[in-house]
């Protein structure tokens, strides 16, 4: 948890330089590293497959939190590999659903 706190405080920093493919990225990086503290705590293990995993868990309503993981990753490959740069409505969409998986993660695991 200490990495997906300390992407999502360098993600909002980035926002505010405009840095947008910096948010993007750091986007990414705070969701996979909420989920995967999220699937050791619960399950006892890393996964490659973030959504899988934390799927498996069978948590209570968390739907419209995987929604948010999707999103998020789903931009992964266009924020890192694309040529063309990555847009400040994107950032912030995905900034968006960091925080909220965030916090999600940090509710489920009472820290």
């Amino acid at each position: 948890m200490a990495r997906a706190r300390e992407f999502a405080q360098q993600m909002d920093r980035a926002a505010a330089l405009r840095a947008w493919n910096a948010v993007g990225l750091l986007g990414v990086h705070c969701v996979i590293s909420a989920c995967d503290a999220l699937t050791v705590q619960r399950a006892g293990q890393h996964h490659a497959g973030v959504i899988g995993m934390v799927s498996s868990l069978h948590l209570p309503n968390s739907s419209p939190s995987l929604r948010q993981v999707s999103n998020v990753l789903d931009q992964k490959n266009r924020v890192e590999y694309e040529a063309r740069e990555f847009t400040a409505k994107e950032a912030e969409e995905i900034r968006q659903n960091a925080s909220r998986v965030l916090a999600w993660v940090t509710t489920l695991l009472g820290t």
